[in-house]
């Protein structure tokens, strides 16, 4: 006994099947590229001139990226992120996280060394605020301009198509 099944009646069941294999590729090729974004960030926070934004690692040891079912986000979520991506307007800060810096960062000798420098930085940015490093936007950009998003769920897309 045979039954004949015509092409428009499997065109429904193909098309969903179809549609939730190439879905699935091209989230997890989205959440490859949400990886590599996450591995790029840490370069470009390093090439920053004048000089990187880097002295404890916080600042990179914060980047995270978070799988969704639908995609990925990549986020650095140290406390200073946003003030070194997108810089200050001129306010007076705390005197005593940049003291403590100025020991990590400079060959001082004394306590009043070290202080007369962190006031001294101080009342810069009270005077100018701090300069954007938009290490993230650069990041970002070397990610659009390689097409990494691209290769990564064409990448995919090759292992579930013919």
């Amino acid at each position: 006994m045979a039954k004949r099944i015509t092409i428009d009646e499997l065109s429904p069941e193909l098309a969903k099947l179809v549609s939730v294999k190439i879905k699935g590729a091209v989230v997890r090729g989205i959440h490859s590229a949400a990886y590599r974004l996450q591995g790029m960030v840490p370069i470009s926070i390093a090439e920053t001139k004048p000089y990187p934004p880097q002295d404890t690692g916080e600042l990179t040891r914060s980047i995270k990226t978070t799988k969704k079912e639908d995609g990925a986000f990549v986020k650095v979520d140290a406390p200073h992120a946003p003030f070194m991506e997108y810089g200050t307007r001129p306010h007076f800060p705390p005197i005593e996280p940049i003291k403590q810096w100025v020991w990590r960062k400079m060959d001082v000798a004394t306590d009043e060394e070290a202080e007369e420098i962190a006031w001294l930085i101080c009342w810069k940015i009270f005077k100018y605020g701090i300069q954007p490093r938009h290490f993230m936007l650069r990041a970002l950009q070397t990610f659009k301009r390689q097409k990494i998003l691209k290769q990564e769920i064409d990448r995919e897309l090759k292992e579930v198509t013919p």
